[in-house]
């Protein structure tokens, strides 16, 4: 049974990056900047996606993370795809937005955009001898002296392996140093959370129509019955709240919860506006439960609802 879950985990990220591909394929079709595109992706959705990698992937007194696993679903399926696409694009009469070779796309800077799964593997490869490491440190600030000695390795070493100017990063150690940061800050933020209430309190709430993502994850956190239907079985430890219902936000509110993650204005889900007051609610019900509240800036963000971020239309 194990080994079949195993295998349906590799065709289910096999699918999933073919859903990415058909979106690769509009981009070309509606002529949209695809240079511009996919690093507006890395900068606004990506922070997103490694914070609650990161996250999830901590475990009682930084266990290590699970590579089989990770492999089948991340480094196979992306190799099969992106063969796919390189394959496919000189018998179409499209112009492809993605490098035209196997090099040039594992090589670039921002890995063409989608293909992000690269660097969150070399991340937990990374985060494999670390997690050992940060087990022997007794005190906290030990824990953060080794990350922060890790980071600037990472960083020493983009600096002669990678350059954002001239789109090139052999091995991924650009944007590992891009994204490090923010992978860890999501470990000890569940850290800080299963020290201080106990291993239950991972559950996040998030909001009936929204969008966070077409990973196994980020559709575990969509709002939406239709994206639950395919590409199962979802990572557990969401529920949905109604957008604008401050007293079923409160009812939902249990002590299991630790996050409660939003779009200020729905896009995806029909371009709907949350209501001032209740985004205040959860202001002050992350603040009286200890509880992260994240806002999801993808739709919303780059001054698309005149502040450079939605969120400070709120007062938050």
């Amino acid at each position: 049974m194990k080994q079949r879950i195993e295998y349906f985990d590799l065709l289910k990220g096999i699918a999933i990056f073919l859903v990415v591909m058909g979106h690769a394929l509009t981009m070309c079709i509606r002529g949209i900047d695809a240079a511009f595109l996919f690093k507006l992706i890395g900068q606004v959705h990506m922070p997103i996606f490694f914070f609650i990698s990161g996250f999830l992937t901590y475990k009682d007194t930084f266990a290590p993370p699970a590579l089989k696993k990770r492999f089948l679903q991340l480094i196979i399926p992306f190799f099969v795809v992106s063969a796919l696409w390189i394959w496919y694009f000189p018998h179409s009469s499209l112009g492809s937005p993605m490098s035209s070779s196997l090099t040039g796309m594992y090589c670039s800077y921002w890995k063409d955009g989608y293909w992000f799964t690269l660097c969150l593997f070399e991340l937990f490869l990374l985060y494999l001898p670390l997690s050992a490491i940060l087990r022997h440190c007794r005190r906290f600030w030990q824990k953060i002296a080794v990350v922060l000695i890790t980071y600037a390795v990472l960083l020493i070493a983009a600096s002669f392996l990678s350059s954002e100017q001239a789109n090139h990063d052999i091995v991924g150690i650009g944007l590992m140093s891009y994204f490090f940061p923010i992978f860890m800050v999501g470990v000890f933020a569940r850290k800080y959370s299963y020290d201080k209430y106990g291993e239950g309190r991972s559950t996040i709430i998030t909001l009936v129509n929204s969008f966070h993502g077409r990973t196994i994850t980020t559709l575990a956190a969509t709002g939406q019955d239709s994206f639950h239907t395919v590409f199962g079985p979802f990572t557990p430890g969401f529920k949905y709240c109604p957008a604008n219902d401050i007293e079923k936000l409160n009812e939902m509110a249990t002590d299991d919860v630790c996050a409660i993650m939003f779009e200020c204005v729905q896009g995806e889900g029909g371009v709907n506006n949350l209501d001032y007051d209740f985004v205040k609610a959860i202001e002050k019900l992350a603040k009286e439960k200890d509880i992260l509240m994240v806002v999801d800036e993808v739709q919303t963000g780059n001054g698309r609802t005149g502040r450079y971020f939605a969120y400070e239309n709120f007062d938050i």
